[in-house]
């Protein structure tokens, strides 16, 4: 498991990511995970953070939440990963993308992270819209 050891807590919680597709918050977590508690799955989420398995976004209301950032058959993450998510059932993906080529910064500026979110409609929610949404460079994100 990316170089961390197999707890029951961390099964549970990759269990949940995997088997929803959805991004959650800690409340959310804590509802969802069986026999969670508060400081321990807070330990998780950051170890999961840490280890690029699980990313931390800004959700409704700029509360935390956490998306999976590598696909579940996938044994490391992407280096660079774009986030769906669907404002109306939360369903997520993380897609692998190139890195975008920001142009303008002054030359004093200093980037310390970089996160790409996309939020919208998926095509569950939205039944009439294209399969495909096609974005600028060479990302495209599937029907879910």
């Amino acid at each position: 498991m990316n170089g961390l050891s197999t707890t029951r807590m961390r099964v549970a919680v990759l269990e949940t990511f995997y088997s929803t597709g959805k991004a959650y918050s800690m409340s959310g977590l804590l509802k969802q995970v069986d026999g969670s508690n508060r400081i321990t799955l807070y330990r998780t989420l950051k170890s999961f953070v840490e280890k690029k398995i699980l990313a931390e976004v800004s959700g409704k209301n700029n509360y935390p939440v956490y998306v999976l950032q590598c696909p579940k058959d996938s044994v490391s993450s992407f280096d660079y990963v774009a986030f769906f998510i669907c404002r109306e059932c939360g369903k997520t993906l993380s897609l692998q993308t190139d890195k975008p080529n920001v142009k303008g910064l002054p030359g004093n500026v200093s980037i310390e992270e970089e996160k790409l979110i996309l939020s919208g409609t998926c095509g569950d929610c939205t039944p009439a819209r294209n399969a495909n949404i096609s974005l600028r460079g060479n990302m495209k994100i599937p029907r879910i």
